[in-house]
């Protein structure tokens, strides 16, 4: 929402309004060679010949007064210049958006993922985006800045684990020879998604209606109930074979896989059955704090790195518009970064390993954020460049944490400690909108603290075990030794 703005003089911009006319000086207080944007001269009632000629003497520099209307450099329609936020007093309702939409997921986020167990993947999918469409296209009519908030938050409530839900539906309708590769192209459509955003918001140049095409394609999910089928995996898990085998004989018809019999007695005798042969444990955070101190640190460590992950990630996306040049342009490179980061993340995880793939992204995420400070403000491109590789670096980050957090924990305990670390990373993503304002203080702030907490988490991965390898532990015991002893695994 960062827009040149400047207060409108109505005795002068009577016929044509510009944003830096030649009298500007006259009429405007300025401050290190830059107009201010909410306060001008008060006329002086004496000179009115001097007032509509806006020269010097028509205005009394002694009394400065509060702007009632104000000129904009662009025709950008932002709820900046629609809800009148553009004085410093307003500058936290435009960063309190971010937060509210995080807060919002954070406190939804573990009732989403029990809706998801008990009603299914994509039936909760199906729900929460045609029901986001639709309250989406309501905010793009709001008529003030707290209904506009009011629906963002509504609308990220709704939305609340979307990601984590389509990334595990993605995960249980492939083999597990595939994950990696799932994973891969999941992240990869996420990052067409922003490109999209960027474009479309650089084309429609108004907020209302950008809202309007992208809430509007939420809509099309509804055709996921006959696109998309159910997590076979959930179904098992409720004791609904016959529909999970249903959905296996479809794959195998839609992929001309040819079953043998043995495997089709098998599907039959398992559609036959009514009850689920997975196992189901009830365990808490206490358990793992009093039965494996190094578990515990395990857990935190993880919490801090998917804290640092939401923070920088989302930190540098909404810092990305704040560089020179087109703010469009850069938040669309930006987002292009991630492409080549999700197809590095893929190659990366099986070769090097997950621990030093994610200590040395996040390291050198660090060390390019501090490198874009010492560029000259002249070198645009160059600074850009740096920006650039940060991003793709924090998203190969990203992409490794998933994978990582779950390699980590025991089965019994893994689904729940998933959910804490995921409610660090939403901390994290919700205290990065606030970013802009520490510029303020110190234009480099936001970006030396990206660096700084980057390095700093990328260096405590390096006391986490490696996972390379190794068999996914089912007990607490197995979880401990992750690392103590050379596994090969054979079972995911």
């Amino acid at each position: 929402m960062n827009i040149s703005s400047g207060c409108k003089i109505p005795e002068c911009d009577k016929n044509v309004t510009e944003y830096t006319p030649i009298w500007l000086e006259n009429v405007v207080p300025f401050q290190h060679n830059e107009p201010e944007k909410c306060m001008r001269y008060s006329t002086n009632m004496y000179s009115n010949s001097s007032i509509r000629q806006c020269s010097g003497d028509g205005f009394d520099n002694t009394k400065r007064i509060k702007c009632d209307e104000f000129v904009y450099k662009t025709n950008e329609v932002t709820i900046l210049n629609e809800f009148n936020l553009t004085c410093r007093e307003n500058e936290w309702k435009l960063t309190l958006i971010g937060t509210v939409k995080n807060t919002a997921e954070l406190i939804m986020l573990p009732i989403s993922g029990m809706l998801s167990d008990r009603f299914g993947r994509r039936t909760m999918l199906i729900c929460a985006f045609s029901l986001t469409g639709t309250l989406g296209i309501l905010i793009s009519f709001s008529w003030n800045y707290w209904m506009f908030a009011s629906l963002e938050f509504a609308t990220a409530l709704l939305t609340s684990g979307s990601y984590m839900s389509v990334f595990i539906l993605g995960m249980e309708l492939v083999g597990k020879n595939k994950r990696v590769l799932g994973g891969a192209v999941i992240s990869m459509i996420f990052s067409f998604g922003q490109i999209f955003l960027g474009v479309a918001a650089m084309y429609a140049m108004n907020f209302r209606i950008l809202l309007r095409i992208l809430y509007s394609l939420a809509l099309v999910t509804v055709s996921y109930i006959w696109v998309i089928p159910e997590s076979f995996r959930w179904l098992l898990s409720k004791g609904r074979n016959k529909e999970a085998v249903d959905i296996l004989f479809k794959a195998a018809r839609v992929n001309k896989v040819e079953l043998s019999s043995s495997t089709v007695h098998a599907l039959n005798k398992c559609a036959e059955s009514n009850g689920t042969n997975l196992p189901t444990h009830s365990k808490t955070l206490s358990v793992l704090s009093v039965r494996s101190k190094r578990l515990f640190l395990r857990l935190a460590n993880c919490c801090f790195c998917w804290f640092t992950m939401g923070f920088v990630y989302y930190g540098l996306s909404v810092q990305s518009v704040a560089l020179g040049g087109n703010k469009f342009a850069n938040f669309i490179w930006i987002s292009v970064s991630e492409v080549p980061a999700c197809i590095i993340s893929y190659f990366l995880m099986d070769r090097a390993g997950r621990k030093i793939t994610l200590s040395s992204t996040m390291i050198l995420a660090g060390i390019f954020c501090f490198a874009y400070e010492f560029i000259p403000a002249e070198a645009i491109f160059l600074r850009i460049f740096m920006f650039f590789i940060s991003k793709c670096a924090i998203s190969i980050s990203f992409s490794v944490t998933y994978v990582y957090t779950t390699e980590l924990f025991p089965t019994n305990l893994r689904q729940g400690l998933m959910g804490i670390c995921a409610a660090c990373g939403y901390i994290g993503s919700m205290t990065a909108p606030q970013t802009p304002l520490l510029a303020r203080l110190m234009p480099s702030l936001p970006v030396i603290l990206f660096g700084g907490i980057s390095m700093l988490s990328g260096s405590l991965v390096l006391f986490l075990p490696e996972t390379f390898n190794t068999n996914l532990p089912d007990t607490i015991a197995e979880a401990k030794n992750i690392g103590r002893t050379k596994q090969i695994e054979t079972i995911t």
